[in-house]
This record gives structure tokens, C-alpha cells and sequence, in this order.
């Protein structure tokens, strides 16, 4: 934040993230990954409530815009080092960004208070992030087609068993079956499960069906049903999915 800490602030980010080869598959987080994930959302929350009551008390002065500088600069790198090997590529290098935005902050003829509310808006976008990835990463174990179905049964309430199935690669017999026998997923049902959780925070539950049959430009004019099956697409329906969920309204 203040330009004597610039050189080591970016370099305790950048030069520290560990490095994770591209995939076409979005791997699935561990529980202790996640709890990384929630551990990293809980300290950049702290360091939002320093800021906060800073300002409210209008104690941002120098000496007390040092300690929180301190205190960024310790978060930021803790923040990184704890992101997971396998949090998503294009969330991993995001959260590098703007944390390194939120440490090279101008401060040259800024007031301190203009400067704590820049760093707000930065931390509060990191944590966006991370939240969206918990999101995007459904609590259960995508692995288990059991698990699987019986979570999106409980996402997805109003979709009848034949559209459900439809979006798996399943009859209705065999979803029966998988919920009550489990078994190994494929990956089909893994990217269908990762994109109703992000759907469904701005669609209804047959709004989210019908994501799924819809053509669409960026897709080449494909509907996405049509390229579940295509790991090279995973990303690409994800990214679709991200922007779906604004269209409607989540």
C-alpha cells in the first residue's frame, strides 16, 4: 500500500504461488481444501473489519495506516500461500491480481481514508472470489454418483426425474439406481453438478433446464446439453455459466 512496501508486497504474492498445470477437467476440492478456501475468506474478513473500524473512528492517521499496511501485507501472503494446488486456474490467478492491487495501492498525495476504502473494495472482490469457487465446488463428494444425485435432487427440487436424468447421460432407471447404489461418476455428471451450482443462485429450477437447451453465440450456437460430453468445453460452459447466472439476476 505504501510505496516503500511495493517491491517486497508483490513479490511475497507473486513469486510464492505455487504453480498448477492446466487441465481440461476442474478437479474437485478436497474438505481440507475448502477449509482453506473458508480460512482465507475469514482472514480477509478480519482485515476488513480493521479497516472498518479504523475509518469509523476516523483513527486512520499514519501510524495506525502502517499497522494496517503491516497487517495486509501478512493476510495477502498467508491468503496465498494457503490457496489450494487445486482451486481453479482462472480464480487462482484473479485472487493473485487483486492482491496485488490491494498492495501496490497509490498512496502518493491520497488521503488515508480514500485509500482504506480502495483497499475495502479489493479485499471484498478477493472474497468474492473465493466465495464463488465455494459455490462452484459443491460440499459433497462429486466422485459418488450417489452423493451426486441425491444433491442435486436436493438443488434442483422441481425438475421432474426424466429431465434430471437427461442432463446426467442417464436413463431414469439407471439415475434411480445410482442414487441408491452409487457408484463412480463421470465427468459429465461432475460438470452438470458444478454448473446447477452456479446456476441455480439466479434461476429457477426449470430456468436452469432450460439453460441447458439453449443455443448460444459464444458457444458457437450450440446448446450446452450438446457438449457435456467434451472435456475440451468444460471451461467454456463454466464461463457460460458465470455469465447465465447474472443474466438471471443471481
Amino acid at each position: 500500500m505504501r510505496e516503500e512496501l511495493h517491491s517486497a508486497s508483490v513479490s511475497g504474492v507473486g513469486d510464492t504461488m505455487p504453480t498448477v498445470e492446466r487441465v481440461s477437467a476442474l478437479p474437485v476440492l478436497e474438505q481440507h481444501e475448502r477449509d482453506a478456501i473458508q480460512d482465507a475468506d475469514a482472514q480477509l474478513s478480519d482485515l476488513q473489519d480493521a479497516l472498518q473500524d479504523a475509518a469509523q473512528q476516523g483513527a486512520v492517521d499514519p501510524e495506525v495506516f502502517d499497522r494496517l499496511t503491516l497487517t495486509a501485507r501478512e493476510v495477502s501472503a498467508r491468503v496465498n500461500r494457503d490457496l489450494p494446488l487445486h482451486l481453479d486456474a482462472d480464480a487462482r490467478d484473479e485472487v493473485r491480481r487483486r492482491l496485488v492491487e490491494l498492495l501496490t495501492l497509490p498512496t502518493d498525495g491520497q488521503e488515508p481514508l480514500d485509500v482504506a476504502d480502495a483497499a475495502l473494495l479489493e479485499t471484498e472482490a478477493v472474497r468474492h472470489i473465493l466465495r464463488d469457487v465455494l459455490h462452484e465446488q459443491p460440499p459433497a463428494d462429486l466422485r459418488n454418483a450417489g452423493a451426486l444425485v441425491r444433491l442435486l435432487e436436493e438443488w434442483v427440487p422441481d425438475l421432474t426425474v426424466r429431465q434430471l436424468a437427461e442432463l446426467l447421460g442417464l436413463s431414469e432407471r439407471a439415475l434411480q439406481r445410482r442414487r441408491a447404489e452409487g457408484g463412480a461418476s463421470t465427468s459429465r455428471q461432475q460438470v452438470v453438478a458444478r454448473l446447477i451450482a452456479i446456476l441455480r443462485r439466479g434461476w429457477t429450477d426449470q430456468g436452469v433446464y432450460a439453460w441447458f437447451h439453449r443455443e448460444r453465440p459464444t458457444l458457437g450456437d450450440t446448446a450446452p446439453i450438446a457438449l457435456l460430453d467434451d472435456p475440451s468445453r468444460e471451461r467454456d460452459l463454466i464461463s457460460e455459466a458465470r455469465a447465465g447466472r447474472v443474466q438471471g439476476g443471481g
